[in-house]
């Protein structure tokens, strides 16, 4: 299928997938909530963080401040992958290595 081997960006995105009755291949969801760098240390380890948060001390962008706008949300995380998309790309091969590892396929 054609839009299978597009690219996936937005925060969350597990929750709208469940939703939508949706799913993608994994490798190639690049969700927000789910980058290392943008987790922050909880006592009981990494823990993600809201878009708002996100948005507002990575980008200066304060969203979410009335009414729900899908259209804004999407447009942050799109924002926030754009600005960090060489390290989500390295973390994504990274993922594809282990797993083909763990299969005993290597991939480049």
């Amino acid at each position: 299928c054609p839009s299978c081997r597009r690219i996936v960006i937005g925060h969350a995105l597990r929750n709208d997938f469940k939703v939508l009755m949706l799913s993608h291949p994994k490798n190639l969801v690049r969700d927000t909530a789910l980058f290392g760098p943008f987790k922050e240390q909880g006592a009981l380890g990494p823990r993600q963080r809201k878009l708002k948060v996100l948005a507002e001390e990575i980008l200066g962008l304060k969203i979410q401040t009335g009414e729900h706008n899908p259209a804004e949300d999407a447009l942050a995380a799109l924002r926030l992958y754009k600005l960090h998309q060489g390290e989500f790309e390295r973390e994504a091969r990274r993922e594809q290595n282990r797993n083909a590892a763990r299969s005993g396929k290597k991939r480049k």
